[in-house]
């Protein structure tokens, strides 16, 4: 619904800033140049002989960032600095409009703003095939792999159905040229047979003097989860690694800056000023008090979303409440779900169950008005859409029972269409591991309380096709038939906002 956003972007880039900004920066006004005097013990800086490595890392989707990078760039440049600006990967995901359009805003605005290298992080890995969306969001056909952001590609339109196949029906994703920053990525993600994933430089060359390359791989666990597609029972939180640690070897040494990224995956943004004049080199803390007001005015041309309802209650999106038990929030979802298999499955003469897995309630709802990409911001779910599985009572329970096995477990279960309690006195009874968790050996914590229930009976279960296909404790799922349905590009968070206007008439918690 926002394919003509990257096109408006392109345009004002071309019209107004970035052209210019890639070879030529504007100039802040004085009054936003200000900066700290030196202490009289210290000399100021000689930043007219100097290279300026401008970092940023884990930006993760966040627009506004780089208009504050624009703004730090800028005021080096101004000093007569060198400036390169280098992004250590973690791009492409995390935010509703690193989503919107397949990725493509993000790489304009780090196009646009003369980005020289941007390592790949294991963000842009995780989900499958160098492509941003695969794992967590399901159908990777929509979105732009690495390799087509990158080199560019042709206007192409995809989906890629529920048995894997290809077919030129949705998902549109417009015309790219090639990217004008150089795109590395770790020799553990590339240095397959035929390239890997994809084929890129593990290491990037800026300017005469300077190559920047990786002091340490990626995750060893994760990157062999990768290669041999054993992600079962895994969620992408559990394998990610940070973005990359990178090092910048100065006219051929060794280990002269390295660029640390945290474990706990934070956005970092900084700067090395090197000094040619006696060899010095200095960490400057980045000053992102101040936004490029070009950069400023091209966001300000995406669209606003429209109110979609008015709330008079928080709804609660903390780990810790919606992975130890039903909340608001996950009930919420869970109701939309089976609302909707109750109205688009006329002919099913099974009980209806919603599921929603706890650890996919990733942010609050909060009161006041309510916005489409505050739903997309709290919950975590697949693009693939949703899918109906045939269920015994019996295994209802005993993925219940999975599900529930330990405290902040990320799959416990959100239902709708029945009650249950779990007795957390008791141990749970692990079988074989499966991911990070264990399989179910019997049911002994979880009990349903809702009348009429038969572990012999059989239950249409209504769920996210993320759950569907085996994430976290959901190994039940795997194995199961799944039947896809509803309206073609469907996604949950769509069928929560329905629920709002259809059902609760736009007016949450009255």
């Amino acid at each position: 619904m926002k394919k003509w956003i990257s096109v408006l972007l392109a345009l004002c880039i071309c019209m107004c800033l970035l052209a210019g900004c890639v070879t030529e920066p504007t100039t802040i006004p004085t009054t936003q140049q200000q900066t700290q005097p030196p202490t009289p013990t210290e000399p100021a800086l000689d930043y007219a002989n100097s290279t300026v490595i401008v970092y940023t890392g884990n930006v993760r989707g966040d627009l506004t960032m780089y208009a504050k990078i624009a703004a730090l760039r800028d005021r080096y440049v101004s000093k007569g600095a060198t400036v390169y600006l280098v992004d250590a990967g973690n791009y492409l995901q995390g935010s509703t409009y690193a989503n919107a359009d397949m990725g493509l805003t993000v790489y304009n605005l780090m196009d646009a703003l003369g980005y020289a290298v941007a390592a790949m992080g294991l963000y842009e890995f995780v989900y499958g095939d160098a492509a941003i969306g695969y794992h967590s969001h399901g159908d990777y056909t929509k979105f732009y792999t690495q390799a087509e952001l990158y080199l560019g590609t042709s206007r192409l339109t995809y989906q890629q159905n529920a048995d894997w196949a290809m077919e030129p029906l949705f998902a549109v994703r417009a015309s790219k040229a090639a990217a004008g920053f150089q795109v590395i990525c770790s020799n553990l993600l590339a240095g397959e047979e035929n390239g890997g994933y994809y084929a890129f430089e593990s290491s990037a060359v800026l300017g005469d003097d300077f190559t920047i390359g990786f002091v340490s791989e990626l995750a060893q666990e994760a990157t062999q989860l990768l290669r041999e597609g054993n992600l079962d029972g895994y969620s992408f939180t559990d394998v990610v690694a940070p973005a990359c640690d990178l090092l910048v070897a100065l006219g051929g040494g060794e280990g002269d800056i390295v660029i640390s990224a945290p474990a706990d995956g934070q956005m970092i943004a900084g700067a090395y000023v090197i000094n040619h004049a006696n060899g010095e080199i200095i960490h400057e803390t980045a000053d992102l008090s101040v936004s490029h007001p070009q950069v400023e005015a091209i966001l300000a041309t995406l669209p606003a979303a429209d109110v979609l309802m008015v709330s008079d209650q928080i709804y609660n999106g903390s780990f810790s409440a919606n992975t130890n038990g039903q909340t608001n929030l996950g009930s919420l979802v869970a109701d939309a779900l089976k609302w909707y298999a109750e109205t688009n499955l006329p002919e099913n003469t099974y009980p209806i169950v919603g599921l929603f897995s706890g650890g996919n309630c990733q942010d609050f709802l909060y009161s006041g008005d309510v916005l489409a990409s505050d739903v997309r911001n709290a919950l975590h779910v697949s693009t693939q859409g949703i899918g109906l599985v045939y269920m015994t009572g019996a295994q209802i329970l005993q993925m219940l029972e999975a599900a529930t096995q330990r405290a902040d477990c990320a799959g416990w279960a959100q239902v709708s269409g029945l009650a249950y309690t779990v007795d957390t006195e008791k141990a749970y009874d692990a079988g074989a591991a499966y991911g990070l968790y264990y399989k179910a050996n019997s049911v002994n914590r979880v009990s349903v309380t809702t009348e009429g229930f038969d572990p012999e009976a059989t239950y249409a279960v209504v769920s996210d096709m993320l759950m569907l296909s085996g994430e976290d404790t959901y190994y039940i799922c795997k194995n199961l038939k799944v039947t896809t349905f509803g309206e073609n590009g469907l996604d949950t968070c769509d069928i929560v906002m329905m629920y709002m206007q259809q059902v609760l008439n736009g007016q949450l918690g009255q």
